[in-house]
């Protein structure tokens, strides 16, 4: 206990703390607080004040002397722990502060920071089961808190109850009917879920809650865009531009959706707003010091046509250059390295350069992906002529006598780059095509390079399966082999499109939000005429596609023998 005249003698110490705050003198005050916890070690107010005081100088360890002096004078003391859990948290040890929460609440804790304090940290540790009871906890003690249900809807979704963070999004926007986070996040639900009227009513609600307001409106169209609803977003990115005319991110978004939707002169139109992302100007800007080429027929002068994105779009593009070279003059291609010796034989080519090459050298350049605009693509007037691109026939020879087996030949591509897959989900596991070896009478060869090769080591049972990418070093290895196959089963990556362009028979499996360049629910491409398409039809579901690709298989080998 405290007797009077240490109470007296803490009341003049809070008078000297105040003072030199005032003065900013930080030390004396640290001083005058620890006087006073030497006086009454579980003098709470002083124990907070020193404790903010730490966070603020970031000085934790003599804080975590006095409370663990005080719990051990008192060890039932609730605000030591509190104090302790908070020194913790701001030490980026969550797991001691977690540890400290759960002491407060057992020993009979009830404060209100105890609970929305360890929920917080239950939630940046990803702990969404015991996340969720505590927000349970807070929604019931602070039942019009629109901030509770929104981080509790949150931990709901991320356990994959979607059904239960809906009604509590909703029970959210009940208590404040303007919240942008809860109407994004309920938005994002009804998407996944695919309530379509409840997406289309929430959408319009949003875009009317704050109509003036790009960022929000292109936000929303966004949300849209990813869950393959490219036609409604281009409502959202409309509205954006229209609010900021020149909004590079805006413009290219609106390109990406109407492209998916097939509307590809529009669409490659504000496609070309992709030159202005900050991210890829300064590239673009490089090589338009020169003159863009508009389509003019150019006799007597030197174009570079320059690479830009994926080794699948140069692969999807090259198709262009004979087109350019039609117009006159002569036509360099800036590619890519792994690409340089298939690109010898291309089309249109009169000269492929290298990085070190100096733009001075050209008269006029051009973006390879700029060309659909240049030549007024539509569905209907897409090149598709095919093989555009062929490989040299001492290159087939070299990788027919590696894949001698009499068999039907399937050449297997299970992944992507992580890098390139913005959204994630395009990619496959090999051990996901286990079904493929059901089908009788295949051998299955791997076309896999880079990330993913290593499971080719350990492909499924019962698969009779070759492991041939150790001897791919470009993609001209990679179009002899593909010679040599009857088939080509892909996900969406660069090999799709060397098959397709090379006129082979090419399987392409796809994510539900597959790129704008497969278009929307069809089962060909307009771009290879030898492609067949294989479409999740819910997000993630890789066994719905890879049966329809058994009962596929063993038709066409059947059709085969």
């Amino acid at each position: 206990m405290v007797d009077s005249q240490q109470q007296y003698n803490i009341k003049q110490i809070w008078s000297e703390i105040q003072q030199a705050e005032q003065q900013g003198n930080l030390s004396q005050v640290e001083s005058l607080y620890q006087q006073i916890l030497q006086i009454n070690p579980v003098e709470v107010q002083a124990i907070e004040s020193i404790t903010k005081l730490a966070i603020r100088i970031r000085k934790y360890d003599f804080v975590q002397k006095m409370i663990l002096s005080a719990l051990e004078k008192d060890p039932g003391f609730i605000p030591g722990f509190f104090f302790m859990a908070i020194i913790a948290s701001q030490r980026g040890d969550r797991d001691s502060a977690i540890h400290y929460y759960r002491q407060c609440l057992a020993m009979g804790g009830q404060d209100l920071a105890i609970y929305q304090n360890l929920a917080t940290v239950l939630r940046e540790k990803e702990l969404w089961e015991e996340a969720a009871t505590v927000y349970r906890v807070l929604a019931a003690r602070t039942p019009n808190q629109a901030d509770v249900y929104i981080k509790w809807g949150y931990v709901l979704y991320k356990q994959g109850k979607l059904a239960d963070a809906s009604v509590v999004y909703n029970r959210a926007l009940e208590i404040q009917p303007a919240s942008k986070e809860a109407m994004k996040n309920l938005l994002i639900i009804h998407c996944e879920r695919c309530e379509k009227p409840a997406v289309m009513a929430l959408y319009q609600r949003g875009l009317q809650t704050d109509s003036g307001n790009a960022e929000w409106c292109y936000g929303l169209g966004v949300i849209l865009h990813e869950h393959n609803m490219p036609l409604e977003a281009i409502v959202g990115f409309e509205q954006a531009i229209k609010l900021r005319p020149m909004w590079d991110e805006a413009h290219w978004m609106l390109g990406v959706s109407l492209l998916k939707i097939g509307s590809f002169r529009t669409g490659f139109c504000e496609y070309e707003w992709r030159k202005k992302r900050q991210r890829v100007k300064a590239y673009h800007d490089y090589f338009l010091k020169k003159p863009a080429w508009q389509g003019e027929i150019f006799s007597g002068k030197k174009l570079l046509v320059y690479a830009e994105q994926g080794l699948g779009d140069l692969l999807q593009f090259v198709r262009y250059l004979p087109m350019v070279k039609a117009r006159g003059g002569s036509v360099a291609f800036l590619g890519r390295t792994p690409l340089d010796r298939l690109f010898v034989t291309a089309a249109g080519v009169d000269e492929l350069v290298g990085n070190e090459q100096s733009i001075e050298d050209f008269d006029l350049a051009i973006a390879l992906l700029s060309l659909p605009t240049i030549f007024g693509t539509t569905l209907n007037t897409i090149p598709a002529t095919i093989p555009y691109l062929e490989v040299e026939e001492n290159i087939i020879a070299k990788w027919q006598l590696c894949m001698d087996d009499t068999s039907f030949k399937i050449g297997l591509v299970w992944a992507g780059k992580t890098t390139t897959d913005a959204l994630g989900g395009r990619s496959m596991t090999l051990s996901q095509f286990a079904p493929l070896a059901t089908v009788p009478g295949v051998t299955f060869y791997s076309l896999q390079k880079g990330e993913g090769e290593e499971q080719a080591e350990f492909p499924p049972t019962g698969m009779k399966f070759r492991h041939i990418s150790d001897k791919i070093h470009d993609f001209a290895d990679t179009a002899g082999a593909i010679t040599n196959l009857d088939l080509v089963i892909s996900i969406d990556t660069s090999v799709v499109h060397l098959a397709g362009a090379m006129g082979k028979t090419v399987w392409a499996l796809l994510p539900y939000n597959a790129e704008w360049r497969w278009l929307l629910d069809k089962d060909e491409s307009p771009w290879y005429p030898t492609m067949r398409i294989f479409r999740q039809t819910k997000q993630g579901d890789w066994s719905g596609v890879m049966d329809r690709v058994v009962e596929g298989l063993q038709k066409l080998v059947a059709n085969n023998k």
